[in-house]
């Protein structure tokens, strides 16, 4: 078996994990009732408004399309996408989780430290996909 195929298969766990982790925060999202208890998005302000509430929506929606996107890329149905622009979703995905982890820390509400350990892992987790997946099959 060639080396690319070997290192591949040997990588594709990366791609389920993430998604894994990615679906499991959207159920807990959903099951916790997200913003209000401690869970969600942290840089969204919080609020009543209607625009506020679809914005945290849409970034719950996100979150568990990213772990999608980062199995689509160690998966053979993922050769249908264009590789740059899944790559792109999974390394934007991995920035804004770092982002999110780093203003959980020090931002100015402070999160639960597995909100924000959550948050560290999911970035890991893209990141690595995305850098082992660069290259195409």
């Amino acid at each position: 078996m060639p080396t690319s195929q070997r290192s591949a298969r040997g990588t594709r766990w990366l791609g389920y994990a993430a998604c894994v982790w990615a679906l499991g925060f959207a159920v807990v999202v959903f099951l916790t009732g997200s913003p209000e208890h401690g869970w969600g998005l942290t840089l969204l302000p919080a609020g009543d408004s209607p625009t506020l509430w679809l914005l945290q929506l849409a970034a719950s929606l996100l979150i568990p399309a990213g772990g999608v996107i980062a199995l689509a890329l160690t998966q053979p149905w993922g050769a249908n996408f264009p590789r740059p622009l899944l790559l792109t979703v999974v390394w934007t995905g991995a920035a804004l989780a770092f982002g999110q982890a780093g203003y959980d820390v020090y931002g100015p509400i402070g999160a639960e430290a597995l909100h924000t350990a959550w948050f560290v892992v999911l970035g890991l987790l893209l990141a690595a996909t995305g850098l082992l997946h660069r290259k195409p099959r």
